[in-house]
């Protein structure tokens, strides 16, 4: 009998993913991180994959859909007359049920009753054909209600479903008994705080005004922002006798109940910093238990279960309350835990043999040759050497079909999220009315871009929901996101492991502004990484890298020329270097991009010292013949030279180019004719700075 798979019409929604699943399966297509392969419903090969019989799988997240997994018959019967929504009934007999909601956590009912499935899970999509021996299922997955997507608020979800919770998912964060005094603290705990502000935020009385000055609206949100601060750092034990011994407490000491204010407080906190997740809590609650003497003698299973954590933040945490406990050095236990998970690490065989049937990754791009999709892109320079300005243009143009440079195709117009950390709102507000003036792009049409100030380094969980809603996302620059030093591996390697990596498991495009060291820039190697700023383990995680080097000016016609290098080119696009012009026209309100074949830019030295040539050149058009010391007297009068710069290597130059001759010795003259000269040096100069 044939079957018809499609994707319903309540589904085809822009912001939803979908993925391949094998013909007759619930699993993914072998050798595809679906992960990495989040499609639209009306992607081409999704399409041409279901046409031919396979299934596909709806994914949780995108356009805040989220699918309730009812695997127990009471249960459901409850749901289904508490939930008008689309809904889908299973081969197995059970229930899907598609929502529209902001919360966005996956939870595991109790009893095995099912699943909220919120970020990055799949289920079977409607009119799927499955055939399940384990479980003895087979059958569609059909449509039972034929209904708009129901939208639920996050603390209706709550209602709805807090009974069937495990503990952990909704445990507040207890408000642990352990007084200790205001000296106490002082000496052990803020004392080591890192975060000035923090410190500032705890110790000083602070008004309406001043934490408006701080970025808080409200004490309630400058108490969860200290309260996760002092959780990631191990100090929550100390939250409370923190908050009755410092002005951070006052409005928890006035508060009518000050204790249940505490909880909300810490509970909010924990799900900011994310330390609320099942095996965190856990491990937490585990190395509080135990004693001192016994858990020094286990710390090595307790740093293997550590490493079994996902977020390197959350790491981190667990290792500073381990650390405080047993009281070893933080360094320690993190070389420690390096170790295990090094001895721990599988390794990974694949035999040739089995890679015939594996389908062969092809890229993608957002704009072709130039950016590839789901890609961590870097691009560095030195100041003023237009990066900012070059990705500015290059978001703008991300839409479909249109040319960039007159050169690079844009396929598609990815919603874009801008972090400008660098420049600020004013400026950048300017060089996209300059940009967008020339590229006549409609105002309104520019809805899919959208720019964003600051930077929760903080709470990157926080960070991370916003940007689950964007396709790409631009960091400008680099060094203002991290919680550290850009010199220092372990801080480099957090910001990658927490914030970078997981945007790219969901299949963002990251672009990332960046500098480079100092040095003479004409002497940079193409392919050499070392320029890059602070430490080389995150240019080394990055799939491109381009460096921008501003190569000639002219001041008077306020126009540039920018070379763009390929330095590292790990998906091997057919890219290679070019340069574009950059003309700034303040009269029309115009910034003008043009792409031009890639010119080698050449050094401060050897402009110089053409210069100097040109300049001996010009006089002797007009007179004719010199000798060396009218020469010598040009060249300290005109150009400020000094006598240690002799000109009688520009003079010796100019003999063997066959451009001047010594008609007798100590005199010079021009050899070939004036005009040739002239229009040479001319066309010459002009190739150089008129853009």
């Amino acid at each position: 009998m044939d079957r018809k798979i499609e994707i319903p019409e309540k589904l085809r929604n822009e912001n939803f993913r979908f993925i391949r699943l094998s013909k007759d399966s619930k699993v993914p297509i072998p050798g595809i991180n679906w992960k990495n392969n989040l499609l639209k419903f009306n992607n081409k090969e999704l399409l041409s994959h279901i046409e031919s019989g396979g299934n596909y799988g709806v994914v949780g997240g995108g356009g805040n859909l989220r699918i309730i997994d009812l695997d127990e018959k009471d249960f459901a019967n409850i749901m289904l007359k508490k939930i008008e929504t689309f809904t889908v009934k299973t081969c197995g007999g059970n229930y899907h049920l598609y929502i529209i909601s902001p919360y966005n956590k996956n939870n595991v009912f109790k009893n095995n009753l099912g699943e909220f499935r919120a970020d990055n899970y799949y289920t079977v999509g409607p009119t799927c054909y499955v055939i399940d021996e384990k479980k003895n299922h087979i059958g569609e997955y059909t449509v039972t209600k034929d209904i708009e997507l129901k939208v639920y608020e996050e603390n209706e979800i709550l209602e709805l479903f807090s009974q069937y919770l495990k503990e952990s998912d909704i445990k507040d964060s207890q408000i642990e008994n352990i007084t200790v005094d205001k000296d106490f603290l002082d000496k052990k705990v803020i004392k080591f705080l890192k975060s000035d502000q923090i410190k500032k935020l705890i110790t000083q009385e602070t008004d309406k005004e001043t934490l408006k000055l701080f970025g808080f609206p409200s004490r309630s949100e400058r108490d969860a922002h200290v309260i996760t601060h002092l959780l990631l750092n191990g100090h929550g034990k100390y939250i409370k006798s923190i908050f009755e011994n410092y002005p951070i407490g006052d409005k928890y000491r006035t508060h009518t109940n000050k204790d249940k204010y505490l909880e909300h407080s810490i509970k909010t906190a924990r799900e900011y910093s994310g330390v609320g997740e099942d095996l965190v809590i856990e491990l937490e609650n585990e190395i509080e238990r135990m004693q001192e003497r016994v858990l020094r003698n286990k710390v090595e299973k307790y740093l293997e279960k550590i490493g079994k954590v996902k977020s390197n933040l959350h790491i981190q945490y667990l290792i500073s309350a381990l650390a405080f406990k047993i009281k070893i050095n933080k360094t320690e236990l993190l070389k420690k835990l390096k170790e295990i998970k090094s001895d721990n690490q599988e390794v990974e065989i694949d035999c040739v043999s089995k890679m015939k049937d594996e389908e062969l990754p092809r890229i993608k791009y957002l704009i072709d040759n130039l950016i590839p999709e789901n890609s961590v892109i870097l691009i560095g320079g030195k100041p003023g050497q237009f990066k900012s300005m070059l990705l500015l243009y290059l978001s703008l143009n991300m839409r479909e079909n249109r040319m960039v440079f007159s050169k690079f195709m844009s396929n598609k117009t990815p919603k874009i999220l801008y972090y400008d950390l660098e420049n600020g709102k004013k400026l950048t507000h300017t060089r996209i009315q300059y940009l967008n003036n020339e590229l006549n792009i409609k105002w309104e049409e520019l809805n899919n871009m959208f720019f964003k100030y600051d930077f929760k380094r903080d709470n990157i969980d926080k960070e991370m929901k916003i940007c689950n809603d964007y396709d790409v996302i631009v960091l400008d620059s680099y060094r203002r996101f991290l919680k550290g030093s850009e010199n220092e591996s372990d801080v480099t390697d957090a910001f990658f492991n927490d914030f970078i990596r997981p945007l790219k498991d969901k299949g963002k495009t990251i672009m990332i502004i960046h500098h480079l060291k100092k040095g003479n820039q004409n002497e940079i190697d193409d392919e050499d990484l070392d320029v890059f700023r602070g430490s080389g383990d995150f240019v080394a995680e990055v799939d491109m890298a381009y460096k921008i080097l501003k190569s000639d000016s002219n001041e008077e016609t306020n126009s540039f020329l920018v070379s763009l290098i390929p330095s590292k080119n790990r998906l091997g696009i057919p890219i290679k270097n070019f340069t574009f012009s950059v003309f700034k026209d303040d009269s029309n309100f115009k910034t003008i991009l043009t792409f031009n074949n890639f010119k080698k830019m050449q050094s401060k030295t050897v402009r110089t010292r053409e210069k100097l040539k040109l300049q001996i050149i010009e006089y002797l058009q007009s007179h004719k013949i010199a000798d060396r010391s009218e020469i010598v007297k040009l060249l300290l009068s005109e150009l400020g030279t000094t006598k240690s710069d002799t000109p009688d290597r520009y003079l010796r130059e100019l003999l063997e180019e066959g451009i001047l001759t010594q008609p007798v010795r100590g005199k010079y003259s021009l050899k070939v004719k004036t005009e040739n000269i002239s229009n040479n040096n001319n066309n010459s100069n002009d190739s150089q700075l008129h853009l």
